[in-house]
């Protein structure tokens, strides 16, 4: 009975070996077709197993580990999601196109299309990788980047559709002091991107009784001006743009302007300067009380506005 119970563990043992073997063959054998070597890169793309799609490689560049993990830092990703199109074989060359969900924190999700390619080198087939193969546009040597870009303001209209207040054909493009990092990197890039000198920034830089949350304009550019300035000019820390803005500017005179109220679009870093003379609380803070003073120069300004001079 005892020799019984032992013959029955060693054949107990020698069968989990054998399930054993045949689980470690299954996953380390040759992945023969491109459909199976193309499944097997997506699905470790999606699992970020970088050492694990190099082997499916063709001739992988020493770049190629450091590109997908650059990404996913660039881009603060907490997840990817592949799907896979239909294998197009044609002689020892295959594409296999496919979709990519990208989870980006804080967000959302970004998602694009892109195409494997594969090729039959020997006898294995292998991915044909370049930069593109990670994204359409990007290029050797490429980097991603997060970039805020904020909407087209919308126009304020009357009731009747009319616009009281919409966008101009110029921006305003200057600095905002206390997001300001490295001060010569503002006077470099104004110099390089906008063809402004050192001595006219450092000038605005210090302006006397700017606040450090306001806005302070160094100068202007049409908009097709400023679409053509790269994306590393806004990105410098503490310079901001803002549409051109010409508080003075209002046709007191045109009849649509005739009625009990009116809207006025003030910019949060640019201060209209007829409000603040009325002590107008700052955009950019929090005022749960509203100032009240009575001061000569807001009798000044009173007498002297345009708008209150029509309105009396």
């Amino acid at each position: 009975m005892e020799r019984m119970r032992k013959l029955l563990v060693v054949l107990a043992a020698a069968v989990a070996l054998s399930v054993a073997g045949l689980v470690m063959y299954l996953r380390s054998r040759p992945l023969n077709t491109p459909q199976q070597v193309a499944t097997a890169y997506l699905q470790r793309w999606q699992a970020q197993d970088w050492e694990g799609m190099r082997v499916l490689v063709d001739a992988p560049p020493s770049t190629f580990t450091s590109v997908h993990t650059q990404m996913v830092k660039d881009l603060s990703i907490s997840g990817l999601h592949l799907t896979p199109g239909a294998l197009v074989v044609s002689g020892a060359t295959a594409q296999k196109p496919f979709s990519v969900d990208v989870a980006l924190k804080g967000l959302g999700t970004w998602s694009y299309t892109d195409a494997l390619h594969l090729v039959k080198p020997a006898r294995r087939w292998k991915i044909s990788w370049t930069a593109a193969t990670v994204h359409p546009q990007l290029s050797a040597g490429g980097k991603f980047a997060r970039v805020t870009k904020w909407a087209d303001r919308a126009a304020i209209l009357g009731r009747d559709g009319t616009v009281l207040q919409g966008q101009g054909d110029v921006v305003s493009v200057g600095v905002e002091p206390d997001r300001i990092k490295d001060p010569s990197a503002v006077v470099a890039a104004f110099a390089q991107y906008a063809g402004v000198d050192a001595t006219t920034v450092n000038r605005v830089l210090h302006t006397p009784g700017a606040k450090p949350s306001w806005f302070l304009q160094v100068t202007q550019m049409r908009q097709d001006q400023f679409a053509a300035v790269p994306p590393a000019f806004i990105q410098t820390p503490g310079i901001h743009v803002t549409p051109g803005v010409d508080y003075a500017n209002f046709p007191v005179d045109d009849p649509a302007n005739y009625r009990r109220c009116v809207y006025r679009f003030v910019f949060r870093t640019l201060p209209d300067p007829f409000l603040e003379s009325m002590d107008c609380p700052d955009a950019s803070q929090a005022a749960p009380v509203r100032t009240s003073s009575v001061t000569a120069l807001q009798a000044l300004s009173m007498l002297n506005n345009p708008f209150l001079v029509r309105q009396c």
